[in-house]
């Protein structure tokens, strides 16, 4: 897989063609949970108090931003080791947590992956978000 600096915003700046990057097109299996969630649904827990995780790469947050308060994971690094960001998570397994990548590829991994490490209220949003350098977000 390549990756293009920047995540999917650059990539639609430079009017290159996406292929599968809306997580939904992914088969879950039998015993697979559904965690994706939509835009709608991820702004009410941002605004009720989810504990929000980005998972892009450093250079996309450089970039564009992280919405305020947000919690940087990077997809690689949380993907190689969950355990290693257990100090940053909350103690309590059953607070809402919501992870957002550019498109929610990668979130969706990574919520797979928190939830193994067994966080109960895990979403992740399943589209596409647009972080601004102010903190703020758009769909």
């Amino acid at each position: 897989m390549k990756v293009m600096a920047g995540g999917v915003p650059a990539w639609e700046a430079h009017e290159m063609p996406l292929f599968g990057t809306d997580a939904t097109e992914a088969e879950l299996a039998a015993d697979e949970v559904d965690r994706g969630i939509d835009s709608d649904d991820f702004t009410e827990l941002f605004e009720e108090g989810a504990v929000i995780i980005d998972v892009r790469d450093q250079e996309e947050i450089d970039d564009s931003g992280l919405i305020e308060n947000a919690l940087h994971m990077p997809s690689g690094e949380l993907s190689d080791d969950p355990e290693a960001f257990l100090d940053e998570l909350p103690e309590d397994r059953a607070e809402t947590i919501v992870i957002h990548c550019a498109a929610g590829v990668r979130a969706r991994g990574a919520a797979d992956d928190l939830a193994d490490l067994g966080f109960e209220e895990i979403y992740y949003l399943d589209g596409r978000i647009t972080v601004h350098e102010d903190g703020s977000f758009s769909f």
